[in-house]
């Protein structure tokens, strides 16, 4: 081995979306680790989920998921606020990270309405500027619910003007960007390179990438799909499998949405409602998403990782077991075969109009389009030995590694992820660690 090629650094993260950056950003600034490698296989940061055409850009702070208990989305409300003082104070090199926005969950029927009302009392003491609208509240502010809609129809909605439509992508580079201003840190960025294996040596570990040799104290992987593969190939997480939820976008070239306006969503599914979001890219479109359906690959439009895939799921007694159990739920299996349908040529986008419909009941059909290169992967983690899906992020933590599996809403806690990363790693690193725990809640959690 060419020792000249050997590079050793207190810290490896490998994957440079949202989380991986994130991760990069609070231990350059807040911690002592004075030698850092971000490792990313492509040739940019956030190319994979966290890419702004492949995710809903949708900041989430709880309370119009209405599949999150009280519990989560207070949980949920403090990782976004974190992310909200960040985005506040921050500027990016290519312009536009955020844009404030109006958010809604709209319920449509009694039933729904019934249950969007309980839901207000529940949540109206720790969201205080969420607001209960009726019919002609919602005309004012989002006038195409309800043009031509069923007068009879009985409707109501939740409302909060703190909303954001976040480029992901965008919000990644101004993590990079402004760990790189940090004195004293040597931080290095490997683009287009490639974790060819990773062994454990002397407490530590051995990163092949490309024609380097990486060592390092600790590393983390916050690659997506691909942190179980690698975690797999270290011994650990042998009881999780995946199933990788891609999901597909309709959009209007029109400006039919002045805010985010979701619907309902059912308690046993971790996968978002039908919901309409203006393009940050482009305000006068609205995407309407994502439809849901298990592809056997890592990455979307990637076939290359199909036998990566299989690698990280072998289909055993307790693996069909498990995907018995789950979709034997009614709610669970009638999600799978709705959007099973969307996937028919011509008719798919026939039968997903009328879910549409339920947000904007004159949009027509053929000012709906099909978008082909939008939509990601959905990383849901399964346990095969309690036979369950895996709700929220998943994590790992092995000797001195961490394994981070981030479905949504992984995206809006990727602060709070770090903060915990940077916490397990005084485990690791020992008395010598230093988190500068009080200068990360100063400016992150104190009150605004």
């Amino acid at each position: 081995m060419n020792r000249e090629k050997i590079r050793k650094y207190d810290m490896v993260i490998v994957g440079g979306g949202v989380t991986g950056t994130a991760l990069l950003y609070v231990l350059g600034k807040y911690t002592n680790l004075s030698s850092i490698a971000l490792v990313e296989k492509y040739s940019d940061f956030a190319q994979v989920n966290s890419n702004n055409v492949n995710n809903s850009q949708t900041l989430h702070f709880g309370d119009i998921e209405t599949n999150y208990s009280l519990e989560k989305a207070l949980v949920v409300k403090e990782a976004a606020e974190m992310l909200e003082r960040y985005l506040l104070k921050t500027q990016n090199s290519e312009g536009l990270i955020y844009k404030k926005s109006h958010k809604m969950v709209l319920a449509v029927g009694k039933t729904e309405v019934k249950d969007l009302e309980k839901r207000f009392e529940d949540f109206k003491n720790f969201y205080p500027k969420l607001k209960l609208l009726n019919k002609q509240d919602i005309e004012k502010v989002e006038p195409l619910v309800v043009k031509k809609r069923n007068a009879k129809e009985e409707i109501r909605a939740l409302i909060s003007e703190d909303g954001y439509i976040v480029d992901y992508k965008a919000l990644s580079k101004s993590f990079v960007e402004n760990v790189l201003k940090e004195e004293g840190k040597d931080i290095n960025i490997f683009l287009n390179t490639r974790v060819n294996f990773i062994i454990k040596n002397n407490g530590g570990y051995v990163l092949k990438i490309n024609n380097k040799i990486l060592e390092s104290k600790a590393v983390v992987f916050a690659a997506g799909a691909h942190s179980l593969l690698f975690a797999k190939s270290l011994g650990y997480g042998k009881q999780y499998f995946l199933l990788p939820v891609a999901g597909n976008f309709y959009a209007a070239n029109q400006k039919l949405l002045n805010g985010k306006v979701y619907t309902m969503q059912k308690d046993k599914l971790p996968f978002a409602a039908v919901h309409g979001d203006p393009n940050i890219r482009n305000l006068n479109e609205v995407r309407f998403g994502p439809t849901a359906k298990v592809i056997p690959v890592l990455e979307r439009k990637n076939i290359k990782t199909f036998r990566e895939f299989f690698k990280t799921t072998k289909f055993d007694f307790k693996v069909m077991a498990t995907l018995f159990k789950i979709i034997s739920d009614r709610d669970i299996l009638g999600f799978i075969a709705q959007n099973m349908i969307y996937d028919i040529p011509f008719l798919g986008k026939y039968f997903y109009m009328k879910t549409i419909k339920k947000i904007v009941p004159d949009l027509s059909l053929e000012n709906l389009e099909f978008k082909k290169i939008a939509g990601g992967i959905r990383p849901q983690l399964a346990d095969r030995e309690k036979k369950e899906l895996i709700m929220g992020v998943g994590e790992i933590v092995g000797d001195n590694i961490i394994f981070n599996i981030t479905p949504s809403p992984g995206a809006t806690a990727c602060l709070q992820s770090a903060k915990s990363i940077a916490r397990k790693l005084s485990k690791f690193f020992g008395k010598d660690f230093v988190f500068d725990e009080d200068g990360f809640k100063r400016d992150f959690l104190e009150n605004k």
